[in-house]
Formats: structure tokens, sequence, C-alpha cells
């Protein structure tokens, strides 16, 4: 049986917002974005199978007159609506709720490992032109003051690459990920080492907490090394914190 599907508050929520509803709605006609946002939000409000998912958003592509990679493209600009809103609707607030909720939205849109890429991209270069003047401020005034607008797109912008990471670890070659990364790291002007710095910022929080979670459980003596060490472990792998 296929996984259940369930959206989380901050997708469905900030994609309904009255800026990103009115920038779909300029090109509703022409593109079927609005009909393919609809349908998605459809989905996911309402938990069902990616199965029934997947062939009702091909009755969407059905509908618009669509071939399959003019579709893609659509799907991939459509995700990359949600991965904005979900940055930015959070003021950069990080749950690791969301990483599966991106997951499960691009199974239940059957994005490729490239329209998955596309996606993230746009997302970043959309982020970089909404927030360009405080994400290249230093964030403090010559007084000492720390301006908060700059604090925040700076968390914003750790959001994106830390989601964008944990996406292109899922399924994808470790070659397909350094690529896909790289590639937003660049609109960013990012560095390898600042760009992977500025997600293990993300991702430690999570794991000293799993951690000292996992410690403090109630274990038989005789499980307590391998039990911890296991959780441990697969913490580590989903952060990503042994890639960074």
């Amino acid at each position: 049986r296929q996984p259940a599907v369930r959206a989380g508050a901050a997708v469905t929520a900030a994609v309904l917002t009255a800026g990103a509803t009115l920038q779909l709605n300029k090109s509703a006609k022409k593109s079927g974005k609005k009909q393919l946002v609809l349908a998605v939000e459809q989905v996911l409000q309402s938990p069902t199978d990616v199965e029934s998912a997947q062939k009702r958003l091909a009755t969407v592509q059905s509908s618009v007159g669509l071939d399959d990679p003019a579709f893609a493209a659509l799907k991939a600009d459509v995700f990359a609506l949600y991965v904005q809103a979900m940055v930015l609707a959070t003021k950069g607030e990080m749950s690791l709720r969301e990483v599966d909720d991106l997951k499960r939205l691009k199974s239940v849109m059957g994005l490729s490992g490239l329209d998955t890429g596309t996606g993230m991209y746009e997302a970043a270069r959309a982020l970089y032109s909404a927030k360009r003047v405080w994400l290249e401020d230093s964030g403090v005034s010559s007084g000492g003051e720390v301006d908060v607008d700059v604090q925040i797109a700076q968390k914003e912008l750790d959001k994106l690459l830390f989601l964008a990471d944990r996406l292109f670890a899922d399924g994808e070659t470790d070659e397909a990920r350094a690529y896909e990364n790289s590639r937003i790291w660049r609109v960013f002007g990012l560095k390898d080492q600042e760009a992977q710095a500025r997600m293990l910022g993300v991702a430690l929080p999570f794991f000293r907490a799993e951690v000292n979670r996992v410690v403090s459980m109630p274990m038989l003596e005789a499980d307590m090394g391998a039990r911890e060490q296991d959780r441990i472990a697969r913490e580590r792998k989903s952060l990503g914190v042994d890639q960074l």
C-alpha cells in the first residue's frame, strides 16, 4: 500500500497567501498553473495514497493540454512556489517535519531529480531577488545595533540551503547532490565551505537534541549501547551531519 500523503501547515497555509495567489492568477489560463496548485492543495489537505494523488494531477495535465516536458516544467515551477512559501512564511524557523513535507510533495507531484533541482534553483533565485538587500548586508550598524531584517534573511537562506540539501540527498547520487547544491550556492555567491557551515548550523541543534533525548531514555543496561548507537547513527544520516 502506498504511504499516505499529509501536508505540513507551513506548506498549505503559505502557498495561499495573497501574494502567491496573485502571482499564479496572472498566467493561470495560459499555463494551467492555477489548476495544478488547486489540485495539489486538494491532495495535500485530504490524506490519500500517492498513486491516487498522481492520477488526480494527471487529469490536470490532460485538461490543460500540456505534453510531458511542458507539464514537468510547470510542476517544477509550482514546487518552487511551495519551497519559497515554506521559507518565507516561517521567517527561516526550521522544523524537521518540513523536510518530510517536501519529500511527500516531491513524491505526489512525481518530480524527477532534475525537476526537483530546477524547482529548488528557482526558489533560490526568488529568495535572492526578494532579500538581496538584507542578504548582502552585514546586519550590524555602525552603532552596534543588529538589523532584525538581516537576521531573518540569513535564517531564510540557511533554511533554504538545508532543505535543498536534504531533498538532493533523497534518492540521488552523491555527484547529482553535489552538482545541484553547487548551483544554488552560486546564486548567493557562497563558497563550498561557507554553504556547508550554514547547513551544519541548521542540522547540529536537531542532532544534539536527539542525542540528549536518546541518552536520557530508560533502557536495559544490555541494550543501551547498541540502541543508542543505532538511533544516533540514523539521526546523523537523516540530518546529513556526516556529509557536511
